[in-house]
């Protein structure tokens, strides 16, 4: 009785989340607009493979002569951004719940020369069919939305060679609570995300309050322009039809329970300074939970992780990758120049720092000095 009510429960919850992702894509950025592919420079498969290199070990992205690459919630931008950093070899496997967000991101890919398989599908569903072997997964902001994240996290794994990589982003909740408590104050008032009188009276309770409080005012001043103006960004921010309000710990044990070991933390906002390079060096749960408990770390959790697998006695060699030549003349990422130590550094510098990073993920480097 109780597998059957969890069944209907999540069915429900699931339904509601496909209901407003095809009235709301997402991201729903104009399928027209250029984008700076730069900007999603840790976004990819060879930054996870890069990782884990790290470590002495080598995904199998980067030995397999066909590398499939899984999107599990593509929304309705990343396959495309994702075709410019994948080689053509990598096969990318788009998957989402809404059929919206698929017709949109193949709209988008349709000039791209790589190879694309498009599914709309919930990937807690066993009777859902998933790409075998697959050498990287990508779940951006999906897991804290689905009805049961640890079975999803089971079945990525499943589908995953030994030692393959897998990139996610998950809610750092604690940090999110003034947005939990305007998610209930909507509910209590009856507003409905798909009523836009209702989505216009919401606005307007977000900027008198601005006028009350500075704080309230500093916390939804970063919004402004990405989301509180635009419907389907607000809506995914405060009417979300499943926010999951799970810790960090939570996290951390659904990973290991997976079988799944964390290689990296992206500490976006450089929060984590203090502490030895997330990247390299996974932080402690402990030194996690204080910096969220005082408002320390504040970002989300951008995690990269890998199927565990057992110590290999041989070494396959490496293919080579060869990035194109147009992104040595593209400009290197905003985000690399946006805090103190790095805004003063010289164009000519940015380029060099750029191009060696190409040089480092193509294996051509040394490691880094961890």
């Amino acid at each position: 009785m109780m597998e059957s009510t969890n069944s209907l429960l999540s069915l429900d919850i699931n339904t509601r989340v496909k209901m407003q992702y095809e009235a709301y894509p997402y991201p729903d950025y104009s399928l027209f607009i250029p984008l700076r592919n730069q900007e999603a420079y840790a976004s990819h498969s060879l930054f996870a493979a890069q990782l884990l290199r790290e470590k002495g070990r080598t995904a199998p992205v980067l030995t397999q002569a066909k590398a499939p690459i899984l999107i599990a919630g593509c929304g309705d931008i990343l396959p495309f951004v994702l075709s410019f950093w994948e080689p053509i070899s990598h096969a990318i496997h788009a998957v989402d719940i809404s059929e919206r967000n698929i017709q949109r991101a193949r709209f988008r890919s349709l000039l791209r020369p790589n190879t694309f398989y498009w599914q709309v599908g919930n990937i807690e569903d066993t009777a859902f069919k998933m790409p075998e072997n697959t050498c990287h997964v990508d779940s951006y902001g999906v897991l804290h939305h689905l009805a049961n994240p640890k079975k999803a996290l089971q079945r990525l794994h499943d589908h995953m060679l030994p030692g393959a990589t897998m990139r996610v982003m998950v809610y750092n909740s604690g940090a999110r609570s003034w947005i939990r408590h305007l998610q209930k104050a909507f509910i209590l008032l009856g507003l409905s995300p798909y009523d836009t009188t209702d989505l216009d009276a919401a606005l307007r309770l977000l900027t008198h309050m601005q006028t009350l409080s500075p704080m309230f005012k500093e916390r939804i001043f970063p919004m402004k322009s990405g989301i509180l103006h635009h419907s389907a960004r607000f809506v995914d921010t405060f009417f979300h039809a499943r926010e999951a309000r799970l810790s960090i710990d939570f996290w951390l044990e659904a990973f290991a329970s997976a079988d799944l070991e964390c290689i990296g933390l992206f500490d976006r906002y450089a929060e984590l300074d203090d502490l030895k390079n997330p990247l390299l060096h996974f932080p402690k749960l402990k030194d996690l939970q204080s910096r969220v408990n005082d408002r320390r770390f504040e970002n989300n959790f951008e995690i990269f992780l890998t199927r565990k697998a057992p110590v290999s006695q041989t070494t396959e060699p490496m293919k080579k990758i060869k990035f194109p030549t147009r992104w040595s003349i593209k400009m290197p990422p905003k985000a690399w120049f946006t805090y103190t130590e790095t805004n003063a550094i010289p164009l000519a510098m940015r380029f060099r720092l750029w191009w060696t990073f190409f040089k480092t993920l193509s294996g051509s480097l040394p490691l880094l000095d961890a």
